[in-house]
């Protein structure tokens, strides 16, 4: 409740300034015997302060967001009276504000006064829900957010209902791939470690274990690419080429290693023979590394 009267001083000036407080409503707000939506709020009209005259005065009235049929009783006249409307937090259509002004009012105006409104129970409710409703969105914003494609790059294909049994060969294909590159190295190592030792048994035992288990993983991703030609025709195709190129890599990472074999042990080769021949087929060889690394990043790399 506000009230801003404007007291007279002496030499004709006067003296404005805004008196704003809230009051327990205990001890003024009572409700209806018959009809608990019916609020009468009683309280005084005026100031407190003792032998005042106040020159206009005007009793500002907030009362709660959604309440109705808003009227009041004065035990004498007054001048005038409207309505507006105050917003606060958590408000949505604003708290309506009974407006009341009377001039040239003396102690004696200091009586009660009752201001009647209708305000129902299930607007009690409205704060409540409104910050339920609030802080449901800001959780549902965090977890679509959560959820957002944000990383730079194009956007996963859409592989149907096989989707999971699609990606999971192609990251099997990328994992056989990475263990390929691994034996070669080992058989390039082999093979200088050979030229040093010219230790033939562990040459033959290293280079007997690699190229079975290129030939196992050969196997095992021919199994693979059947699964995935099955649910996903166009990419078993293309897994089916970089497969090719990978065995015909394979097949050239032997033809150097014999290269190296017949010319650095056995002596069967000149120079020139040998510089020509291996520059052809690391040639090739390095043709074949780059088209397999490419066709398994084009497969896998939105998984």
């Amino acid at each position: 409740m506000d009230v801003i009267p404007r007291y007279p001083l002496f030499g004709g000036w006067s003296i404005g300034f805004l008196l704003g407080y809230n009051l327990p409503t205990p001890s003024y707000l009572f409700t209806s015997y018959n009809d608990g939506s019916l609020y009468v709020l009683n309280v005084t009209f005026a100031s407190n302060f003792d032998d005042v005259a106040i020159e206009d005065l005007t009793v500002r009235i907030v009362l709660p967001e959604g309440a109705t049929d808003i009227d009041f009783v004065t035990p004498f006249p007054v001048d005038s009276h409207s309505a507006a409307t105050h917003f606060t937090y958590l408000d949505t259509s604003g708290r309506p504000v009974l407006i009341i002004k009377k001039s040239n009012v003396a102690p004696e105006h200091n009586k009660p006064f009752q201001v009647m409104y209708r305000f129902s129970q299930t607007s009690l409710l409205r704060e409540p829900i409104l910050l339920i409703g609030a802080y449901f969105l800001l959780f549902a914003l965090v977890l679509v957010y959560s959820r957002l494609p944000l990383s730079v790059g194009e956007a996963k294909a859409n592989l149907g209902p096989n989707s999971d049994r699609i990606l999971g060969a192609l990251a099997h294909l990328k994992e056989v791939t990475e263990q390929r590159n691994e034996l070669h190295e080992a058989l390039t190592e082999a093979v200088a470690n050979y030229v040093k030792s010219k230790n033939e048994k562990v040459f033959s035992v290293a280079r007997k274990a690699a190229e079975t288990t290129l030939n196992n993983l050969a196997k095992d991703v021919n199994g693979l690419l059947g699964d995935l030609e099955e649910v996903a025709a166009d990419l078993g195709k293309r897994a089916r080429e970089v497969q090719k190129k990978a065995e015909k890599r394979a097949q050239l990472h032997a033809s150097l290693i014999d290269l190296e074999v017949t010319y650095k042990i056995r002596k069967a080769i000149d120079k020139h023979a040998y510089d020509t021949q291996k520059a052809e087929l690391e040639k090739q060889f390095k043709v074949l590394e780059e088209e397999v690394e490419s066709g398994i990043s084009d497969l896998t790399d939105n998984l």
